[in-house]
Parts: C-alpha cells; structure tokens; sequence
C-alpha cells in the first residue's frame, strides 16, 4: 500500500512539473533586438520566440510628438557598403499586422516571412537595417542587424575597441 502510494505521488509530481514546464515554454516571449532614442520618436526591434522558435518580428515606434510615418523599409547593406533598399510594406499586405495607438505604433511581421523576403533578395547583403521615413522627409534608422549561418538574427558587435 505505501508503496503504490509513493509511486503516485513522484507519478503526479513529474506530470505537475512536466505541465508547468509546458505552459511556461508555450508564452510568448520577446526579445529586445535593438532601441534607438530620437528626439521625435523611440524605435525598438524585437523578436517574439514561442515554443523555442522565433516566430514573429516586431518593430514598435514609440511617438514623443505627433507625426506620421510610412511603412517600415529595410536597408540592404553588402560589405563595400553599398545600400540597396527593400519595402515592407508587401509583407503587410500579406501576413503583417498594424497596431497604432496615440502615441505607438507596432509592425509585427512573420519571422519566416521575413527572412524569405531577405533571402529571395538578389542583391547580397551582410547586413541589413530598418528605416522609418516621416511625412516630413526625415529618417529613423535603426542598428545594423545581419544573420548566422542558420538565418537567426542578430546584432553584430563593431569590431573596434581600441
């Protein structure tokens, strides 16, 4: 008898711990890519990992002052710097999503759409960054981001210290 009943308590508690586990891994998560500060607006890239894998990106604008943006444009830069420039705003048409409030704004894309977006590029590229254009012509432009050899992003660091 005691037996058995030991056998159902360490039974319960590694499905207790196993569904624990499951449910906390299963959220949503963001990841802080990059935020850059301007006077007229904060830009913040993150990624949303849920089960493991980085399924969503997501670029929120934060406005300190009223204005209007375009959608978000992606800079291509290839190592001799040179720049060629990709629209977003066909992601958006397709599985890309708006939010916009007072004062933010949030552009989430799918990941994997994304990065194919990338990849169908003719142009090669190293690096690559977001820009936001105004209504009134300036431009908000984010850190430099780049892919591994698996197509997980990142920032690379500058490289120089000294």
């Amino acid at each position: 008898m005691e037996d058995a009943l030991t056998y159902i308590i360490v039974f319960g508690l590694i499905i207790g711990g196993f569904a624990f586990w499951q449910f906390r891994y299963s959220k949503p998560r963001p990841y802080l890519l990059s935020q850059q500060m301007f006077p007229e607006l904060n830009l913040s890239l993150l990624i949303e990992k849920t089960e493991g894998k980085t399924k969503e990106f997501i670029i929120k604008l934060d406005l300190k002052t009223q204005m209007e943006t375009d959608p978000p444009n992606v800079e291509l830069i290839d190592k001799n710097r040179i720049i060629e420039i990709v629209s977003l705003d066909a992601l958006l048409k397709g599985n890309g999503s708006t939010h916009k409030d007072k004062s933010s704004i949030i552009y989430k894309y799918s990941f994997t759409d994304f990065s194919k977006l990338l990849k169908n590029s003719d142009f090669s590229f190293k690096t690559f960054r977001l820009v936001i254009d105004s209504k009134m012509g300036k431009k908000f432009k984010s850190h430099e981001l780049a892919f591994n050899k698996t197509w997980t992003i990142y920032r690379p660091d500058g490289g120089k210290y000294n």
